[in-house]
């Protein structure tokens, strides 16, 4: 890692950067919020720092081939179950 997220609250951005946490979350379209995370990251190292560790460590443990492949089987069997499963 060692680069810090500036991202949009849109889609399912939110459920991956979490606001203060793992990034920093700004409005769609913008521009102030998004030259107002720009700035609090030059100015504020401790929090780049924070950000950059607790985004990698994010990725580290919920991002992996092995964690997505699980993910993806899971998915798979489940709805393979809801199609073999006649309707009530």
């Amino acid at each position: 890692a060692g680069i810090p997220v500036i991202a949009t609250r849109i889609g399912g951005i939110v459920d991956a950067v979490r606001h203060e946490e793992t990034g920093l979350l700004v409005n769609e379209a913008s521009p102030e919020e998004i030259g107002t995370a720009v700035r609090r990251l030059v100015l504020e190292p401790d929090l780049t720092r924070r950000l950059c560790d607790a985004g990698a460590d994010l990725v580290r443990r919920n991002f992996t081939r092995s964690v997505t492949a699980k993910a993806f089987g899971d998915l798979f069997r489940e709805m393979v179950l809801r199609r073999q499963t006649p309707p009530d």
